[in-house]
């Protein structure tokens, strides 16, 4: 029996060799998207996220407008979706009952394995964002460190005085002033990452790389940490930070 091309398409995947599967489609979804939209899933890394994971692409049919891509859990986020068809609306022909059809279609997509990897677009759009992000972020982390370490100062001792309840220590000497600045401390790496509750590490060393550029974090050659002596005998891995309490008034950072 010959099938309906409207509801059932041959599946092609970019840089893989997959069998050949059917798109079930519910009837009227595929009219109702494809009319001004193509649709695509892609596999690809988000810095929310460790590993690849799938993000929903539309690109409007109607007018030379920049694709919307959005992860395919925005889809069923109640606050995502308002954002999502905002852009819909903006960037193409879209109407806001439309939206059921096109988790739909992303759905269909999806079972059928009509994955696209390696879109270069999306590495650019997400170069973008994510560098706009890390620099909020950044500015966040910076100041719940010291506010830390100016609250806690007891925390951090003097080098050599450093004992297990401690976060880290506070370089006092002329060499390591020089080196680091007039206040900087070395944060114990276990507990700093517990004081920013960060589990994504790529997100983390991008915070400290934009830190790093401003001479606020002297990153080392073992994932960004360095070895220091805290007291004789203990050289653990830290996060070291130059402390500017300039941030925590208005107008800093």
């Amino acid at each position: 029996m010959k099938k309906n091309p409207s509801t059932n398409d041959q599946v092609i995947v970019k840089n893989e060799v997959l069998p050949l599967r059917d798109i079930q489609f519910p009837s009227g979804i595929k009219d109702a998207v494809e009319t001004d939209w193509k649709v695509e899933i892609l596999l690809e890394e988000h810095p929310e996220f460790t590993g690849n994971v799938f993000i929903a692409k539309f690109t409007s049919k109607r007018g030379r407008t920049n694709p919307i891509y959005c992860l395919c859990s925005d889809l069923y986020d109640k606050k995502k979706q308002k954002e999502l068809i905002r852009e819909l609306v903006n960037r193409g022909r879209f109407y806001p009952d439309e939206l059921e059809a096109f988790i739909q279609y992303v759905d269909c997509l999806k079972v059928a394995g009509l994955i696209i990897s390696n879109d270069e677009g999306y590495k650019q759009h997400i170069l973008g964002t994510t560098e706009l992000t890390n620099f909020d972020e950044a500015n966040n982390v910076y100041r719940a460190i010291v506010e830390h370490a100016i609250e806690n100062n007891s925390a951090f001792p003097d080098k050599g005085n450093f004992r297990e309840e401690y976060d880290g220590i506070r370089f006092t000497d002329a060499i390591d002033k020089l080196k680091y600045g007039e206040y900087s401390i070395a944060f114990e790496a276990k507990k700093f990452r517990e004081l920013i509750d960060m589990p994504n590490t790529k997100i983390v060393n991008a915070i400290l790389a934009d830190l790093a550029n401003r001479s606020l974090f002297f990153p080392g050659s073992f994932e960004n940490r360095k070895k220091v002596t805290l007291r004789a005998g203990y050289a653990p891995h830290c996060y070291i930070f130059k402390i500017d309490d300039s941030v925590l008034s208005q107008g800093g950072m």
